[in-house]
């Protein structure tokens, strides 16, 4: 292949027929490093070693993905392997690291639009392209299990592949490392069980008996097995990747005794036809039709009464000009006015949320004019545990707990902000406030001045800044 740089993977198509060799879940590759460079351990280089020397075979399977994206790319991408340090950035074992001597992994160098190209030909390559990226992702494929990393915390300038034996023992530290695809924790329990539950978006808890799935929550107060719910099955088996193939296997074979009866699920994930707009008794909620699992949630609070309309009137027609294609892929939330509490609102979001069998992958917050208000509805004080990924201020009313809280977010969450003074004249507060939100903004973000109407911001603003929302959500 040719030395220039390959922009994108139409291009590429263009120019080739088919992949240089298929995805093989055995791995019966002719050349286990591909005629890669060899090196030791933290050099960024193959590096044979661990169980079968290829790291229980794990490594060819990583390697093929390294090759398939370097062909891609037009030249060498991959920026790490096996390394010497244990913990990832959040504190689990890392496929990366020398001491799992069944697993291996790859990094492989890329940003923005061009990783999403190369993301799309890799799972397109590997037969799941359904992944796009944007949350952790386990595929188990021949006793192997395939993760995969693409923005995420700190996965936005790489594109993280890891392969792992499945069934095989502990790692010399006894640790071994559990990737959950959606913000939860597990919680180790005195019997020796693991309970599953997620921080946001799933109010019910999970856990493993006997290689079964079991649940309990809001609408199933005691554990409950979930051995008859093939598609629950399936979803805690792509969220959270524990089960062994053999588990796996043998609860496959309890669908095949009376197939038509598990096909549709009872109350844990409904899937019935869905309305476009969801009245909640705070909120209304949009909610795209064709897409299950993991979401984005843009919650977007209105001003003050304008003309005797509440936000709940008003403000959908602004979002819905400014960028009418969000309401086929993201969860779109307006609460009914400015002074409605956050509570309430998360509380028809997570209702929503199980009831069209989805989970919040990301959340960000808009607050439009008087719900910058400090303690208006009690969501900016609540802006610190949110930790939106992106923080949208449409001409907001400058409190000082707005300012206060872009401060202490900081740069972990992408904060945009468009204001215009000529909308505020009068209130003498106002110059003191704005210059100090301005200043907020500024140091951690962007902040621009308009002479766009106050009630049209909202409509300038998304469409100013969609491109750049987007790539953070």
């Amino acid at each position: 292949m040719s030395n220039h740089r390959i922009k994108d993977f139409r291009s590429w198509k263009s120019l080739n027929e088919g992949y240089s060799f298929n995805f093989d879940p055995n791995a019966s590759y002719p050349d286990p490093d591909f005629g890669l460079q060899s090196g030791t351990i933290d050099s960024g280089k193959v590096n044979y070693g661990g169980d079968g020397n290829n790291w229980g075979g794990s490594m060819e399977r990583a390697l093929a993905f390294a090759k398939i994206a370097n062909d891609f790319s037009g030249k060498n991408i991959i920026v790490s392997q096996k390394r010497s340090r244990v913990k990832t950035a959040k504190g689990t074992v890392s496929d990366h690291y020398q001491g799992k001597s069944d697993a291996y992994a790859v990094d492989l160098s890329c940003t923005g639009t061009k990783g999403d190209q190369l993301l799309a030909h890799l799972m397109s390559w590997f037969g799941y392209p359904s992944y796009t990226g944007g949350y952790w992702q386990n595929v188990n494929k021949g006793g192997y299990r395939y993760q995969f990393g693409w923005k995420v915390k700190d996965h936005y300038d790489h594109i993280h592949i890891g392969v792992k034996k499945t069934g095989s023992k502990d790692t010399p530290t006894n640790s071994s490392e559990i990737v959950k695809p959606y913000p939860g924790k597990s919680t180790e329990m005195q019997d020796g069980s693991v309970i599953y539950k997620e921080e946001r978006g799933d109010p019910y808890e999970y856990k493993l008996i006997d290689g079964i799935w079991w649940t309990k929550g809001p609408r199933i107060p005691e554990w409950k097995s979930l051995e008859d719910n093939k598609e629950a099955n399936d979803i805690l088996d792509s969220r959270y990747g524990v089960r062994t193939e053999e588990q796996i296997r043998k609860n496959n074979e309890f669908y095949k005794r009376e197939p038509e009866k598990y096909v549709i699920l009872g109350n844990l994930f409904n899937k019935e036809k869905r309305e476009n707009y969801i009245p909640g008794k705070n909120s209304t909620i949009s909610v795209p039709k064709n897409i299950d699992g993991p979401v984005s949630v843009l919650i977007f609070y209105p001003g003050i009464k304008v003309n005797g309309q509440t936000g709940k009137s008003y403000m959908p027609p602004l979002i819905k000009e400014a960028v009418p294609d969000w309401y086929d892929k993201y969860v779109i939330v307006i609460p009914n006015e400015h002074t409605t509490k956050w509570k309430d609102v998360i509380s028809d979001v997570s209702d929503a949320l199980l009831d069209n069998n989805m989970f919040s992958k990301s959340t960000s917050i808009g607050i439009f004019s008087g719900s910058g208000n400090n303690r208006s509805s009690g969501v900016v004080d609540e802006l610190i545990d949110i930790n939106p990924a992106n923080l949208l201020l449409m001409d907001p009313t400058p409190g000082s707990d707005l300012t206060e809280a872009v401060e202490r977010l900081g740069s972990k969450t992408q904060t945009l902000m468009m204001y215009n003074p000529s909308a505020w004249t009068g209130y003498k507060w106002y110059p003191k406030s704005i210059e100090k939100l301005k200043d907020a903004v500024t140091a951690v973000g962007v902040c621009e001045k308009t002479s766009t109407p106050h009630m049209e911001i909202p409509i300038e603003f998304l469409k100013k800044f969609r491109t750049q929302i987007e790539k953070n959500i």
